[in-house]
């Protein structure tokens, strides 16, 4: 229903799945936080950020306690998200912060020659290309096509978005 943007029965389908997932799993459970994330998501695309930055955090909190504080792509995930919803609102510096914790965690799970980690780079360079400071832009997108072109060589789309950024910088 997302992808018809039929928010109304996304809706209905989300939140039934929320509480079912409430109470089969109960409300600190990592599929309760899944959950959270598909609410955030749905908002982000209705362009409510405000509600979707509260179901971010909500599903961050979860997972947070769910895996103790320690190194999970679910976080990384989650701290992603968040970053890129604040770049909608051009709240740039939340975002920059967010970005960075996503990125040391990918780092930290997969290693730096992995999609995930290129990826973050890569949206690091967007927030602070939005910022201004385009060498610090630069330094994070050609990071980032630096670990693509080894990872799926010059012919791949996420090399040609990358290079897309770099032009834009």
């Amino acid at each position: 229903y997302l992808k018809l943007r039929d928010f109304e029965r996304a809706m209905e389908c989300q939140t039934k799945a929320l509480e079912i997932r409430k109470t089969v799993f109960g409300e600190k459970h990592a599929d309760t936080a899944t959950s959270y994330t598909n609410l955030g998501i749905l908002y982000m695309n209705m362009r409510d950020y405000e509600k979707s930055l509260e179901y971010h955090f909500k599903a961050l909190n979860i997972l947070t306690m769910v895996y103790h504080g320690e190194n999970h792509s679910d976080i990384a995930n989650a701290y992603n998200n968040i970053g890129l919803l604040y770049q909608k609102t051009e709240e740039y510096g939340k975002s920059l912060e967010f970005l960075l914790k996503a990125v040391e965690l990918y780092k930290s799970i997969h290693g730096e020659q992995h999609s995930d980690t290129a990826a973050s780079y890569s949206e690091i360079g967007s927030a602070y290309h939005n910022l201004e400071d385009h060498e610090k832009a630069l330094e994070y997108h050609l990071k980032a096509l630096e670990i693509l072109v080894a990872i799926y060589s010059e012919d791949h789309s996420e090399v040609a978005a990358v290079c897309i950024n770099l032009g834009c910088v």
